[in-house]
């Protein structure tokens, strides 16, 4: 992916290249740096997606502990918490409506903000 190019502000308007295309945004709604960075931290959440075909979600973070639920590829949660390689996952917050919670293996998925 390309860089995104800041030009110098201009009347309260910056010139941003990014991608292969040229626009303008109003300066004052644009975050950089350390700016940007806490506003990410502190809007955003944290999401994991299924890489696998089936994968279970477990009643403790242990692969010896029962398995209550399967969730299925490219389905998407909420990381509620991240403990010792593993994931609780807010299941109300993902594609499908078993609406619980659990832990799973860190490992078989993919972590994006």
């Amino acid at each position: 992916m390309r860089e995104q190019i800041f030009f110098p502000k201009k009347n309260g308007w910056l010139k941003i290249e990014s991608g292969g295309i040229t626009g303008y945004v109003k300066a004052e709604l644009v975050a950089r740096g350390k700016e940007a960075e806490n506003f990410a931290l502190e809007h955003a959440t944290v999401m994991a997606i299924v890489n696998t075909d089936s994968l279970n979600v477990r009643s403790s973070p242990d692969l010896n502990s029962s398995a209550w639920t399967k969730i299925t590829r490219d389905q998407r949660y909420s990381v509620v918490n991240q403990l010792d390689g593993w994931v609780q996952l807010d299941l109300d917050s993902g594609d499908d409506e078993d609406g619980e919670q659990g832990p799973l293996s860190r490992q078989e998925i993919i972590m994006f903000p």
